[in-house]
């Protein structure tokens, strides 16, 4: 091998580890940028988290309004419709103004006010046209007949998807987060309910003897369930179904279901049969008709 010859090996092997160098140093220096990059991003993912979960919240809010909006739109129809019905029969009655908050209320309901906590209103968490359960914690007086029995406290759904017409007096949903705030630091608030007339009976009845809670639905569900009063029985067997696990049950608790159970069954009646009178062996007939002796 000539000298030229061994200067060219020596120039492409320099040349080789050169590029072997230079595309080492290149894929450091790119996994350093996709690191620096990944930070960049987390940080502003950190930084731009609260600001999407506070864009949902107003988006909820939105909705909220314009669906309250559009169901003040269709009782005005339907205010509109009835007062061309009257005009055309000759009964008018007099036209209310569309500020009125009777306006709001939806038609065969009535509003009503009730004073609750607000950790019984879901935290404060509730809005004007938001949808809830009312639930009523009861205290069940002693049975009359019954000088054994003592006072109870029972806990059972009361109503299922009743409309919130005004907290206080905001009849929109709140737009700000302070609002919320206020609404939580609050020791209790003013809720106006949309009910039927036996329901604001049921609900003054509870309300006198009991305690309130509302529980807070999803705007997307109208349906209701028939729901099981709970007791230390149905709540044990409720848990062992979904849970798997069973639950003991208090003596005094048990021998209550124990005597439930013994009132439940009903014990035959007896019907005591019909004795046939005695008649007598010696039939006597007087002209030709039987008589007694």
């Amino acid at each position: 091998m000539n000298l030229e010859t061994k200067k060219q090996v020596a120039i492409l092997a320099l040349a080789v580890g050169l590029g072997v160098v230079a595309a080492f140093g290149m894929s450091q220096y790119v996994q350093s940028r996709i690191s620096q990059e990944t930070k960049r991003l987390a940080k502003e993912y950190q930084k731009k988290y609260p600001v999407l979960l506070d864009q949902m919240d107003l988006m909820k809010r939105k909705i909220n309004q314009l669906s309250a909006r559009q169901e003040a739109i269709v009782r005005q129809q339907q205010e509109s419709s009835k007062r061309i019905a009257a005009q055309r029969t000759g009964t008018v009655n007099p036209v209310v103004p569309m500020s009125s908050f009777s306006v709001r209320t939806p038609l065969g309901k009535r509003a009503v006010t009730i004073q609750i906590d607000s950790l019984s209103a879901v935290g404060g968490l509730i809005n004007p046209g938001d949808f809830v359960d009312v639930i009523a914690n009861l205290k069940v007086p002693a049975e009359r007949n019954n000088p054994k029995s003592k006072k109870r406290e029972t806990s059972v759904v009361l109503f299922q998807n009743v409309q919130i017409l005004s907290v206080g007096t905001n009849f929109n949903p709140v737009g700000s987060k302070p609002a919320y705030i206020n609404q939580a630091k609050a020791r209790s608030l003013r809720v106006t309910l949309a009910l039927d007339p036996q329901q604001i009976g049921f609900l003054t009845f509870a309300q006198r003897h009991g305690k309130l809670q509302l529980a807070l639905r999803s705007p997307a569900e109208h349906n209701t369930k028939i729901t099981q009063v709970p007791t230390w029985d149905s709540l044990s067997k409720y848990i062992l179904k979904h849970q798997g696990t069973k639950i003991s049950i208090p003596n005094k608790e048990r021998k209550k279901i124990k005597r439930s159970k013994k009132k439940k069954r009903i014990k035959p009646v007896l019907i005591p049969e019909k004795k046939e009178e005695a008649r007598p062996l010696i039939k006597i007939f007087k002209r030709g008709t039987e008589t007694s002796l």
